[in-house]
């Protein structure tokens, strides 16, 4: 679920009642063979009702909202990966760079095929997923060991306001310098 807009208008409904030939059970009832006939009575109405629900600021029961969150997370994959490794951190001088968070992506995806044509793609939709993470460019000095010692000062991309999780509890995440 790549498109955070169409995910804002999707509502999952559990529908416990089942139809069937002969009911016994709660929630079963009698099958209406005729059903489909009275589908063309019933459009007005429904018309009528769905204009009325628009207008109004529908709120879903919980039932509804807890069902379509499970379905949500199930059909994401990406976020559940997300989810197991990285966690909010207070400290926002800490981050992690893009390249490292790719290749715990990858390392982790257990048989699920993650793939980013570019960069952005993934930064995009870690922001649309994450919603404590920020995007942010710094300078940092970088010593290079090509036979003449020095220092370059170079843009990093990283994400700040995240760190890894860890089985004991204490995250982990790079300080800024």
């Amino acid at each position: 679920m790549d498109d955070p807009a169409n995910v804002r208008r999707l509502v999952y409904i559990p529908f416990h009642s089942r139809f069937c030939d002969e009911p016994m059970r709660n929630l079963e009832f009698p099958k209406d063979m005729n059903l489909y006939s009275k589908f063309p009575s019933w459009r007005q109405i429904h018309l009528l009702l769905l204009l009325e629900s628009i207008e109004q600021d529908l709120v879903f029961p919980q039932i509804v909202q807890e069902f379509t969150k499970t379905a949500m997370k199930d059909a994401d994959p990406l976020s559940n990966l997300l989810d197991e490794v990285f966690e909010a951190a207070e400290d926002l001088n800490t981050g992690i760079p893009l390249k490292q968070i790719k290749a715990l992506i990858l390392e982790r995806a257990e048989g699920r095929k993650f793939t980013f044509k570019k960069d952005e793609e993934l930064v995009r939709q870690i922001q649309n997923r994450l919603s404590f993470v920020q995007w942010k460019e710094h300078q940092h000095q970088q010593v290079y060991s090509s036979g003449v010692d020095g220092s370059k000062t170079r843009a990093r991309k990283l994400f700040v306001g995240i760190r890894l999780k860890q089985e004991d509890g204490e995250g982990e995440s790079e300080p800024l310098p």
